[in-house]
């Protein structure tokens, strides 16, 4: 039987001119679900939040609040569903069963310039006909080592 055993949010694949798509990366025991984190559904994640805070009586800065926190909470709600939903969820989203995942390159990624300081997580995972880029705007070593969990001597530091 297919579980979810690891969910990584707040993930990002590059486009061009500075821009990305935002995505959760959801692992299986069989396979990886690339789940797209769209523009609608932030406004229905901030909108949810703001009624929900509304109904629970919080007045303008408690809404406010539970707006902020609303898209960086978002990826919990995959832990209750099962992998074809969330595939099923927007045409964008895409899965990789495991045996055909040929290499998962994860580095760390150092930049800086007299103002800015940026510390990234860069993966990298290879099919033998495709690679999908994917970012993230910090760096765990637990999220590499859940990595090496689930994929084995397919990843690659």
């Amino acid at each position: 039987m297919e579980e979810i055993v690891s969910v990584i949010p707040l993930v990002y694949r590059p486009k061009s001119f500075g821009r990305r798509d935002s995505f959760t990366i959801i692992c299986t025991n069989e396979r990886t679900v690339f789940a797209n984190f769209t523009g609608k559904m932030m406004k229905e994640a901030v909108n949810e939040a703001r009624a929900q805070a509304k109904e629970e009586g919080k007045g303008f800065f408690g809404q406010w609040g539970a707006q902020l926190t609303s898209t960086s909470n978002y990826h919990q709600r995959y832990w209750e569903m099962k992998p074809d939903e969330i595939l099923a969820q927007t045409e964008s989203n895409f899965d990789l069963p495991h045996n055909q995942l040929v290499k998962l390159k994860v580095k760390k990624k150092v930049s800086h310039d007299e103002d800015d300081f940026q510390v990234r997580t860069e993966m990298q995972y290879e099919t033998a006909n495709s690679k999908y880029k994917f970012m993230i705007d910090s760096y765990s070593k637990d999220s590499v080592e859940t990595l090496k969990r689930i994929y084995g001597e397919k990843v690659k530091t």
